[in-house]
């Protein structure tokens, strides 16, 4: 393109003899010619190397700058990530309470779970100085991956991980054990196929923090992960939260309480995704007001 000192009504001839084309003109009016300024521009699509000339003729004589560009043309070639092979089957149900006490439990939907499948359950409550428990009816193992308190001692996060080896019939119960009686507690459960049993982590990272931006990333090195994302925010389940889909996360169920000051809440955010490569993955979802919370992200090797 070329811009010249003056006004766009001036005679301004485009340089067609080197086959360029032509784009909108706009320029200043008024005054002196010189208080005025009026850029023009072309194009020209070219399909060899080679030296281009870009001459153009003003009616008058000016001052003026000139600049051609040249950008690599081609078909764009897009490479999707590698997707693992863990499968979402469903949510298994969401629980809370905002009255004293130590259980949540959950009612094994139509269906079943059949042995083989994995349950990966988020549970969030106020403080406590030990993790919970997990158990249900058919003497299934739920082990605690990871549990932390916030910095604050206010709340407490834990992810729990079971490989059903006896099935679950349509209406078991299972069954969530705080330490100690607190008075909100949440806990989400869903179902997935395709993880490696045994169980097995490949990594696992966690952070506590007060902000409207927890961020956190992991670095797996295994190249076919089922990876899980969950953070715990000390506010209503009102407020607002919008999910990280710009890393390509998918949400799980979202459970909260609510009701009074928004820090006598406690509610849990949850997200998944499969790799099928090794990498650092970052989770950052956006809380609608500062909070108290805390983050866990955990790979679970897939089969």
């Amino acid at each position: 393109h070329e811009a010249e000192n003056g006004p766009s009504e001036e005679a301004y001839t485009e340089d067609s003899l080197a086959q360029w084309t032509g784009l909108t003109r706009v320029g200043t009016t008024g005054g002196a010619a010189t208080t005025n300024i009026t850029l023009n521009s072309a194009y020209k699509s070219v399909g060899t190397i080679g030296t281009y000339q870009y001459q153009p003729t003003l009616g008058v004589s000016e001052s003026w700058i000139k600049i051609i560009a040249s950008y690599k043309a081609g078909q764009a070639v897009i490479t999707p990530p590698v997707v693992g092979t863990a499968i979402f089957i469903q949510s298994i149900g969401a629980a809370s309470a905002k009255t004293s006490g130590t259980i949540l439990t959950f009612t094994v939907p139509v269906g079943g779970v059949p042995a083989g499948h994995t349950l990966i359950t988020r549970v969030m409550h106020d403080y406590t100085s030990g993790g919970p428990t997990m158990s249900d009816v058919r003497g299934n193992t739920y082990t605690r991956d990871r549990t932390a308190a916030n910095s604050g001692t206010t709340i407490r996060m834990s992810i729990f991980s079971c490989r059903v080896t006896t099935a679950l019939q349509t209406g078991d119960i299972i069954t969530v054990t705080a330490s100690a009686s607190v008075t909100a507690r949440v806990a989400a459960m869903d179902e997935f196929a395709n993880v490696l049993l045994p169980i097995s982590i490949d990594a696992q990272n966690g952070l506590a923090g007060a902000s409207a931006a927890p961020t956190l990333p992991i670095t797996t090195a295994t190249a076919n992960d089922l990876l899980i994302g969950m953070v715990g925010v000390e506010s209503d389940s009102a407020d607002t939260y919008t999910e990280d889909t710009i890393h390509q996360w998918t949400s799980l169920t979202r459970i909260g309480t609510t009701g009074g000051a928004s820090n006598t809440n406690v509610t849990v955010n949850g997200v998944y995704r499969a790799v099928g490569s090794t990498g650092t993955y970052t989770y950052a979802p956006t809380l609608g007001v500062s909070a108290t919370w805390t983050e866990f992200l955990i790979a679970y090797k897939a089969s």
